[in-house]
């Protein structure tokens, strides 16, 4: 062998501590773990003659938790997400349809717990933006115009596309649904192996043009429990004469926005993952967070 290609004498003594067969070229060398460091601390002699600590180098037990000797960045590594979106009740369309001979929309909304924990909630209209407040101050809306600019519908893609806020007289009858629990999330890596679970009928059977057929004359818009199980539900949200009276019929950019509230009641083991406590009320009041959201309907 050529002499580049053979082993150098450390190369050699810090194999013998893996194998007990010579390398005979530097292909034949196994890698070398790392070896491993004493933690040492460094402290000064004169403060600690004074009787303070006089720390001047103390290693890190995870060097991955940041440099604190930086004000900010400190522990960006192994940091705590609190975001609302891991305890909030995760809300999507599964299937919808629409009438546009009689302005009437039917959709399914599925509703999943994202905690660890029960959940109990329902479904309802939006909130009267004048119910409790001053007569002299003028009431905030819901929902401003400028939210409905420029949606993000698909981060991806980065599709965004035009709300119009529909009328009030759409969604002021629409009454809460009943209360219903959604389960702890399931965790589908314990499920793996156990088969799928499928949707109950009542969520494979259902279809928009049936929900808009059986409406009758004059009906108006309305929210129904279609059927939960475990950590789901699914709920139909019926809208009828929904024009905003801004939406081109040939502008397909062009979203009709819904408001509706969803309220979850805090206190008696619901929604403890969110750490808020229940107010002092009587125990058989409810106390309930009401959360304002937007359906985009095209």
């Amino acid at each position: 062998d050529a002499p580049a290609e053979l082993p150098n004498a450390q190369q050699m003594a810090a194999q013998m501590t893996l194998t007990t067969t010579t390398p005979r070229s530097r292909s034949d060398l196994f890698p070398l773990p790392v070896a491993y460091r004493t933690r040492v601390s460094r402290r000064c002699r004169a403060e600690l003659a004074a009787g303070r600590t006089g720390i001047l180098i103390k290693p890190k037990l995870n060097p991955l938790e940041g440099d604190t000797s930086l004000r900010a960045g400190h522990g960006q590594w192994w940091k705590k997400d609190s975001s609302a979106v891991h305890v909030v009740p995760r809300v999507q369309f599964c299937r919808h349809g629409a009438d546009p001979t009689s302005q009437k929309y039917a959709a399914l909304l599925n509703v999943k717990n994202p905690t660890l924990n029960m959940i109990r909630l329902r479904f309802s209209g939006p909130p009267d933006p004048e119910n409790g407040s001053d007569d002299a101050a003028e009431p905030s809306p819901l929902v401003h115009l400028r939210e409905l600019e420029n949606i993000l519908v698909d981060p991806f893609t980065e599709t965004s596309v035009q709300g119009h806020l529909c009328s009030s007289e759409v969604t002021s009858s629409l009454t809460p649904t009943e209360f219903f629990e959604l389960d702890p999330a399931d965790d589908p890596f314990l499920d793996i192996g156990k088969g799928q679970v499928d949707d109950p009928a009542e969520v494979r059977n259902w279809d928009a043009k049936s929900a808009l057929d059986a409406l009758g004359e004059g009906s108006a818009s309305q929210m129904r429990l279609v059927a939960a199980q475990g950590d789901t539900a699914w709920v139909e949200l019926v809208l009828c004469n929904s024009t905003s009276g801004e939406v081109s019929s040939g502008d397909t950019n062009n979203y009709l926005a819904v408001p509706i509230a969803l309220q979850i009641e805090v206190g008696n083991n619901s929604w403890e993952a969110s750490l808020i406590k229940r107010r002092d009320l009587p125990k058989e009041e409810q106390d309930l967070v009401t959360l304002n959201l937007v359906t985009l309907l095209r």
